[in-house]
């Protein structure tokens, strides 16, 4: 991709980018990667899963490219997607965050006193 292709317009590059052409894509990528950043680190995202999150947008929005309606809205699209997956993401950690225990007594050691004693 040339650098004059960094001035071309949302719309020109997804067009781009559906033809196949990779190095359109990476120029929306680039475009808009420190916004998705700021985006997914807002809903709440910590520094250790902030790329994780933003590649899991990327990938959807790479899927999906074909769904968008408007090529010229690429920019709010994909940080809506962001926005989602960072979401989704801090629901599955406090689904899987540790849970308080039914039984106490079950992680007791064999002939250990129960807790109730």
């Amino acid at each position: 991709m040339s650098p004059l292709d960094a001035l071309h317009s949302d719309r020109v590059l997804v067009r781009r980018a559906l033809e196949d052409r990779q190095e359109a894509f990476e120029a929306l990528v680039l475009r808009y990667q420190r916004k998705a950043h700021a985006v997914a680190r807002a809903v709440g995202v910590d520094a250790g899963d902030l790329e994780d999150v933003v590649q899991e947008a990327l990938l959807q929005a790479l899927s999906g490219l074909g769904e968008l309606r408007s090529p010229s809205s690429f920019g709010p699209w994909l940080l809506a997607i962001v926005r989602n997956v960072a979401r989704k993401h801090l629901r599955r950690l406090a689904r899987h965050a540790i849970a308080p225990l039914e039984d106490p007594d079950a992680l007791a050691a064999p002939g250990a006193p129960a807790a109730e004693e």
